[in-house]
């Protein structure tokens, strides 16, 4: 048009004047029209090749044109635009001024010297040409479209996205402005939105390298570092040497912990662009990771110095130099940062903990108070607020700050450890304790929460030990008094305490309406003015005696353990039931049923009130349940891995125990018919050089039972074959296979649960062979999992647990309440009896209750150490695992084979070589009821008679984890040895405790 309007007005002109000039001027006028039509086919030609793209072409072309007519403003605005096209801005808005002094409201020219100044920056005067281009041209989404963009530069995120929206409205395929409000978007943090804009930018064209920048760095901002790295990847493949873009995935992967792939990113993008700043911030990060502090000091001072005004750089160069201890440094780059911008929380909240290592606690708090204002819920923050109310002895405080950290972040092991200290320092060690623990199981070696740990556990465990002796305060009454006793819970324990009690009031002359003895049995009814057991509660538990225990009970007590033999077997075995009858029927007949009443209680009734309103001076409870009725008076809450409800510690956490122990056994445990085994002199000698197998019969039993250990997988892979729920195996056996079930086991054509469970009968076959048993002297197998357990305290006062009290009681645990499962089962009673003789000899020899308590106390804690070390010595772990689960032919089992094959021979020999260091000690111990076993004799019977298979000689000797010591006294060495010993001399190299032998004066005099 423009061109058009132009030359129609000069022919006008020319005609016009054709009468005034001569014929010299007529010639020039038709020269100059000539070249007013060149200029035009210039211009319009130019502007064709502008329009495809030809932007050297269409410059080219405009040249010639302005050559001949340099106000031309079409040539001008055009070629202009052409190099803005080819990145020339300098040149594009020189043109374009040009043309916008020939012609001020040319929307096209402003339009395009707008972008330009965009390009370069100049995003004020970008806006103020693009403004007057809107004013020409309201709805132009180009204009539009750089204006947003120009916006965006200047921060001003949302005028940015409203001309963008806009834009997009009236072209939803610009692409450009659907990256530029992805990018606006991303300033707002709305990730999610800008990477939407920039997946239907890459609809329209999937190789902009641009976008595909760009929606990497939303997935980047948005944590999803994977999805970053792949949009990166793509645009490295069509632009290799983007700096921008490896400095992008090199931050994406040093946040996703790809710290060498970082390391590569970064470093290519600084050979592109050496005075990056940014990326010399994020490489420095890098090197942190790295823990090379001095490479990531050296990239922020370049950064720095690069650019004196980059608050991040400094920022960072702040933080760095607060985690190498330079606080005063690390305070003044935060000051410079924070000049730059004084809203940044992050600079603030490094500046606050920063002031907090100088000691200027109320400067810290200023800081980290502003920080939270503008970040209310940064547990960083709060925490780092917390521990400077702690510093400041604002416990209170501190917690407060430290509780809302955690609601946030609840494994910030900063807060958990200042609030845990906090906690201790208000008296609240069981508080601080949780916490310190929960700290130290997410970071293991951090130091500050290791020392408030110590301090709080030494504080709340003196705290409870002397809480519990002053409590023994009101207990003055003599026990030359003629005391009532109740004994809950009696089994053959309890009711041993009864008889031996009665005994010992029946010698001293003791009024039997003053002095009694009350026994609650909860497995009894009456019958005919007759206690019986009830029909259903037979127990079939067996137990292994030792002579000394048995010794110090009377020989009318000691009968009703031995069946009245004499001379008895040494260490035999005797079945539960039988024993509990025996007692329960003395019990019942003179001279001891003069002190002794009897009766029936049910379980639920073990309450601290029904105990509190018992009329006696003294309880003696045998039963768990007496001890988990009262949380807190027998372990210590603050000990750590403590059961509070079943107040007892694992033996794994035990004082003085290895910490290779497995957290609970498993065994299986065969009920024999009766002990026909003709070899018990090398049954105990067998038991004790393997810790697989174990034997409690012998010539003169009438049954027995055959305890072989089992792996954890072993264990659950059998409940689940025989459809037992492993929930209800906690502790108790759980039978597993009946007397109609064992054809499942024994028959030769194999059963299915034989294919399914190949080891089984392999394993129990080769347990008979061992001890010279058939297989066909099983009645029944249960299964056991045991987690040994213990006490720390053995009596409680009750004073307050009930107004019926006619005042305080001692309540004192014994046999299986305090100290429970043994590693073989059925091994407790031994212990249990020692706990028994223990109380009788504090009665005769203490003058108060309060000391007889202490001193029952000290003996029983002496008592617990010594069966923690007995027992910790077979509780190694069993090497194979699930190995042999599945078909022996799985390459688990093929491999545990050929390892036995290849050491057959090392095997025998070990095997013969413990069993002779058994054999020796064994013999040389008082009272060994056999005849002598000599070397040739071992290996007889070992190889010939025997002959172990290679894998269960494998498996026996990698059991054998203890041999005999010579640190034992030979007040230790004087226990029972034959078959089935509850093996009371068995020591490893870092044991060497000695038996508490409860009727020796030491534990009770003064």
């Amino acid at each position: 048009f423009w061109l058009f309007y132009r030359n129609s007005i000069y022919s006008r002109i020319y005609k016009s004047n054709m009468g005034k000039i001569d014929a010299d001027n007529k010639g020039r006028c038709l020269v100059y029209s000539i070249q007013l039509q060149k200029v035009s086919e210039l211009a319009r030609r130019g502007e064709t090749k502008r329009q495809a793209g030809d932007f050297v072409g269409a410059i080219s072309d405009f040249d010639l044109a302005l050559q001949l007519d340099p106000h031309d403003v079409s040539a001008l605005r055009s070629r202009g635009d052409a190099k803005r096209m080819l990145d020339d801005f300098a040149g594009a808005i020189e043109d374009l001024d040009a043309a916008l002094k020939l012609e001020p409201r040319n929307a096209f020219a402003l339009r395009s010297r707008g972008d330009a100044k965009r390009m370069v920056d100049d995003h004020m005067g970008a806006i103020h040409d693009l403004d007057l281009a809107l004013q020409l041209e309201p709805r132009n989404p180009v204009a539009l479209s750089s204006r947003g963009d120009a916006k965006r530069m200047l921060e001003d995120s949302m005028g940015a996205i409203a001309d963008l929206d806009i834009a997009i409205q009236m072209d939803p395929k610009n692409a450009f402005a659907l990256s530029s409000r992805a990018a606006s978007k991303r300033l707002i943090g709305d990730f999610r939105g800008a990477i939407a804009d920039l997946d239907r930018a890459l609809e329209m064209d999937p190789t902009d390298a641009f976008a595909l920048r760009r929606r990497g760095e939303a997935k980047r901002l948005a944590r999803d570092f994977v999805g970053a790295i792949q949009d990166l990847d793509l645009a490295l493949v069509i632009e290799p040497a983007n700096a921008l873009a490896l400095w992008r995935r090199g931050e994406a992967k040093r946040q996703q912990g790809d710290v060498m792939g970082a390391m590569g990113d970064l470093n290519l993008a600084l050979q592109l662009e050496p005075i990056n700043a940014t990326a010399l911030c994020s490489r420095s990060d890098t090197k942190l990771m790295l823990q090379d502090y001095m490479g990531a000091m050296e990239d922020l001072d370049a950064a720095v110095q690069l650019e004196p005004a980059n608050a991040a750089a400094l920022r960072s160069r702040g933080e760095l130099k607060r985690l190498s201890g330079d606080f005063q440094g690390s305070i003044e780059d935060l000051d410079r940062s924070l000049q730059l911008e004084p809203q940044n929380a992050v600079a603030l909240s490094s500046r606050g903990d920063a002031k907090r290592m100088l000691d200027d606690c109320q400067g810290a708090l200023a800081d980290l108070d502003l920080a939270l204002e503008l970040d209310p819920n940064n547990a960083l923050d709060l925490a780092r607020r917390g521990e400077v109310k702690r510093e400041q002895g604002d416990f209170a405080g501190a917690i407060n700050d430290l509780d809302f950290a955690l609601e946030l972040e609840p494994r910030n092991v900063v807060a958990l450890s200042s609030r845990g200290d906090a906690k201790r320092m208000l008296n609240d060690c069981v508080g601080a304790l949780e916490d310190l623990d929960l700290a130290l199981q997410i970071e293991p070696d951090n130091p500050f929460a290791l020392c408030c740990r110590g301090e709080a556990k030494k504080i709340e465990e003196s705290r409870w030990f002397v809480q519990k002796a002053d409590s023994l305060g009101p207990l003055n009454c003599l026990m030359s008094q003629q005391l009532k006793w109740a004994i809950i819970g009696a089994g053959p324990v309890g009711l041993t305490l009864a008889l031996t009690l009665a005994e010992s009031m029946q010698s001293r002359g003791l009024d039997p309406e003053v002095a009694t003895v009350e026994i609650y049995l909860s497995w009894i009814e009456q019958d005919n003015s007759k206690w019986q057991r009830k029909r259903g509660t037979v127990s079939v538990e067996m137990v292994t005696l030792q002579d000394p225990v048995l010794d110090s009970l009377s020989p009318e007590l000691r009968s009703a353990f031995t069946g009245g033999s004499s001379p008895r077997p040494s260490g035999r075995s005797a079945p539960v039931a039988g024993i509990e009858m025996k007692l329960l029927e003395k019990a019942q007949q003179p001279p001891f049923n003069t002190y002794i009443r009897i009766h029936d209680y049910a379980e639920t009734d073990v309450q601290p009130m029904w105990l509190s309103s018992l009329c006696c001076d003294v309880i003696v409870s045998d039963s768990a349940l007496t001890r988990r009725a009262f949380p807190g008076a027998f372990v210590n809450p603050a000990a750590p891995q403590v059961d509070v409800e079943a107040q007892q510690l694992p033996l794994s956490d035990a004082e003085g125990n290895e910490s290779n122990l497995v957290e609970a056994d498993f065994a299986l445990g065969i009920n024999l018919s009766f002990g026909a085994s003709k070899q018990a002199r090398f049954n105990a000698i067998f038991s004790m050089a393997q810790n697989i197998y174990q034997l409690s019969s012998d010539e003169a039993s009438e049954s027995g039972c055959l305890n072989i250990r089992i792996t954890k997988e072993e264990y659950y892979e059998l409940l689940d074959a025989t459809g037992r729920n492993p929930e209800s195996a906690g502790g108790s056996p759980i039978r597993l296979f009946g007397e109609e079930d064992l054809h499942l086991i024994t028959d030769e054509k194999p059963s299915m649960l034989q294919l399914r469970l190949p080891w089984l009968r392999r394993r129990i076959a080769e347990g008979f062979k061992l001890y010279g048993l058939q297989l066909e002297q099983m009645t029944f197998i249960t299964g056991v999992q045991l987690r040994p357990a213990y006490t720390q305290c053995f009596y409680h006062v009750l004073r307050d647990e009930a107004a019926a009290s006619n005042g305080p009681k001692l309540l004192l645990l014994a046999g299986e309440a305090a100290i429970a499962d043994h590693f073989w089962p059925c091994r407790g009673l031994n212990s249990g009896l020692k706990s028994a003789a223990a109380i009788v000899k504090m009665w005769l020899q203490c003058e108060t209750l309060a000391e007889g308590a202490g001193k029952y106390n000290s003996f029983m804690d002496k008592l617990r150490r010594f069966e923690m070390q007995q027992r910790s010595a077979p509780r190694q772990q069993l090497p194979w695992g699930g190995a042999l689960l599945r078909s022996m032919e799985s390459p688990e089992a093929q491999s545990l084979n050929t390892m036995a094959t290849e050491q057959e021979e090392v095997n025998r020999q070990s095997f013969l070589e413990n069993c002779k260091l058994w054999r020796d000690f064994l013999q040389q111990s008082e009272g060994w009821p056999h005849e002598s076993v000599t070397d040739e004799d071992l290996e007889e019977q070992l190889y010939k008679t025997i002959g172990p298979k290679e894998l269960e000689l494998h498996l026996m000797v990698c059991s054998a984890s203890t041999r005999p010591s010579s640190a034992v006294s030979s007040t230790s060495s004087r226990r029972s040895t034959s078959t089935g010993v509850d093996r009371p001399w068995l020591t490893s190299s870092k044991c060497h405790w000695l038996e508490p032998d409860p009727s020796s004066d030491e534990h009770w005099l003064r």
